[in-house]
């Protein structure tokens, strides 16, 4: 007999299964749109910019926002596999609402459409980044009301306790300094948050290598995991490299190394599709010996 209220032949399963899958590879086409948005610009422009970052003073400029705001809300919303990797999740996710908000220094256009040289991004910064946090003060209240009324049970983790007390700790700084020294904000707040996202996603990437490989059947998950995830710390690092040591008269050095960055960011997310796509998350996947965060990295023979 069906439950009261519920089509006959409705699959609950199935449809969060269906979401599941949908968020994944919405992250993968948002950031298919992005490179769209950039190429088309570069053959307007005849050229490039120094950096992808730099494409929100471009005709980009509404792409680039939102695709940023975007890939916030689907890591924001997206469930991971074990609580410590979706506090990272959700970390990584706020932290795109700010790389979208807060623009890096306008540099010169190098052709192409553009925003007029009298936009002042300044105005709009305070009022969007006022908007983000009281969103999240509701969004945590929210939160912290339905745990208290049982309507939403926490896994217990105290890794992810730390996880997300650190990432409140770091969030609760930025809000500190753009109530107290706003302009520092406007000035830095990009180039912080740009990299400390993608180290939260790195962060992700690991996760996912450590959990699959706690499992034999899963292993060329694992290793593939941990090839995107070097891949992406050996890119993160050439761009502080190339920027400030190696090839400073490399104007373009910065904007290759973005879009490496982009292009592995995508390729997990593929990856992750793939293993991923009959269950909701890896756990489905794994032997109950292997679901202790705290256990071995390679499951024993």
């Amino acid at each position: 007999m069906s439950h009261v209220g519920t089509p006959t032949g409705y699959d609950h399963s199935r449809t969060v299964l269906d979401t599941y899958r949908s968020i994944r590879l919405a992250i993968v086409l948002l950031v298919v749109l992005l490179a769209a948005a950039l190429v088309t610009q570069a053959v307007a422009a005849g050229c490039w910019q120094t950096s992808i970052s730099a494409y929100y003073w471009t005709a980009v400029h509404s792409v680039f926002v939102a695709v940023l705001c975007g890939v916030g809300v689907c890591l924001l919303v997206y469930k991971g596999s074990s609580p410590v990797e979706d506090a990272v999740l959700d970390f990584s996710g706020f932290l795109a609402f700010v790389v979208a908000l807060v623009p890096t220094g306008r540099e010169p256009i190098c052709g192409g459409p553009s925003l007029p040289p009298e936009y002042l991004a300044a105005e709009g910064v305070r009022n969007n980044l006022l908007a983000l946090v009281v969103a999240g003060v509701v969004a945590q209240v929210t939160y912290v009301v339905l745990v208290r009324r049982g309507a939403v049970t926490p896994e217990p983790s105290r890794a992810a306790a730390w996880v997300r007390a650190v990432g409140w700790l770091v969030i609760a700084v930025g809000v500190l300094v753009f109530f107290t020294e706003p302009d520092r904000l406007l000035t830095s707040g990009h180039n912080i948050a740009a990299p400390t996202m993608f180290l939260g996603v790195i962060g992700v990437v690991v996760l996912n290598a450590r959990q699959a490989g706690r499992a034999r059947e899963r292993r060329a998950y694992a290793r593939t995991y941990g090839v995107v995830a070097a891949a992406m710390l050996a890119t993160l690092a050439a761009i502080g490299l190339l920027r400030f040591v190696v090839a400073r008269e490399w104007d373009h050095a910065v904007v290759v190394a973005e879009a490496l960055l982009i292009v592995e960011f995508a390729a997990f997310w593929v990856v992750q599709t793939v293993e991923l796509w009959h269950v909701v998350d890896r756990r489905e996947l794994m032997p109950a010996d292997a679901l202790d965060e705290r256990a071995p990295l390679v499951a024993r023979p």
